[in-house]
């Protein structure tokens, strides 16, 4: 079970999308593709006022969807390791936008 080649097609295809105007590094696209693709992975709750709160990533999903990231294969320990912190600092930045926004609304 996996991804499907149309899948991962629509994947880089979004992820061409996202990056045109702004630059990401060759070392930074394993974790900004794995990023895109947990796009529908967060923890959400709903708040008093019935706005859409998001808690974070469901981190046992975003590792099923790793497994079958092209970007991702054959990745040694350290480079695992270091694509883990790099994702929790993009969730931890992500949040903090969210929460900017439902201020703001």
């Amino acid at each position: 079970m996996g991804a499907s080649e149309a899948d991962l097609a629509w994947l880089d295809e979004q992820a061409q999308q996202a990056a045109a105007g702004i630059v990401i590094y060759e070392q930074n696209w394993p974790v900004f593709t794995l990023f895109l693709a947990c796009s529908r992975q967060w923890l959400t709750t709903m708040t008093p006022d019935g706005k859409l709160l998001r808690l974070g990533l469901d981190w046992a999903q975003v590792e099923v969807r790793a497994r079958y990231l092209p970007e991702l294969r054959g990745l040694n320990q350290a480079n695992t390791d270091q694509l883990w912190h790099d994702l929790n600092t993009l969730q931890h930045h992500a949040l903090e936008t969210f929460a900017e926004q439902h201020e703001q609304h």
